[in-house]
């Protein structure tokens, strides 16, 4: 399913030299009651808390900026349920170039992580494979980004305008030299 990998993403935006702390994922993803997408647990693995390009914040397996995922995601996904009452106000953008209503029924939401201006992006949880989940973004009132890739293909896509018509930051143009500022646990 994911059309950009974890390697098409260290050579847009190269990791930090520092070694994030190894994070061992059985527990947390026990504590869930499911397992993570692969390409998240990559992303995690290989970049560790930060921001990437002064926008987004994915949440790791590590409590930061300051609580655990479990936490963090359960919290997003509270908070998107005022936006699932209604989603006939919704402006959406595909990853393919389409712009039709997603049907939301028949799954769950769990949050990754979330920009500097408060969008939130979620796992639309569609199945039992977790790298089959498409991801959502949405600014939480009038647009939703929906990419059927995964998390890895969205980031990838957002910065190299391979998500042509998406809606989250539709004014905003990638910046010229993607970045990651890592983070220290605990700073």
């Amino acid at each position: 399913m994911p059309k950009h990998t974890i390697d098409d993403l260290i050579a847009l935006i190269p990791p930090p030299a520092a070694r994030p702390a190894t994070i061992d994922w059985g527990p947390t993803e026990r504590r869930l009651g499911f397992r993570l997408p692969t390409d998240y647990k990559a992303l995690a693995d290989t970049y560790g808390p930060g921001v990437f390009c002064d926008d987004f914040l994915v949440w790791t397996g590590l409590p930061w900026p300051d609580t655990s995922i479990e936490e963090a995601g359960r919290r997003a996904a509270t908070e998107l349920e005022p936006l699932l009452a209604d989603l006939s106000i919704v402006t959406w953008a595909h990853d393919d170039g389409t712009d039709t209503a997603v049907d939301l029924a028949g799954g769950s939401f769990f949050g990754w992580g979330r920009s500097t201006d408060g969008d939130s992006g979620y796992w639309h949880r569609t199945g039992d494979d977790p790298d089959e989940w498409p991801v959502l973004v949405t600014d939480g009132v009038m647009v939703c980004d929906y990419h059927s890739g995964g998390l890895v293909s969205y980031l990838y896509d957002f910065w190299t305008g391979g998500f042509p018509n998406r809606q989250v930051f539709a004014g905003r143009d990638a910046p010229e030299r993607p970045t990651f500022e890592q983070v220290t646990v605990g700073s």
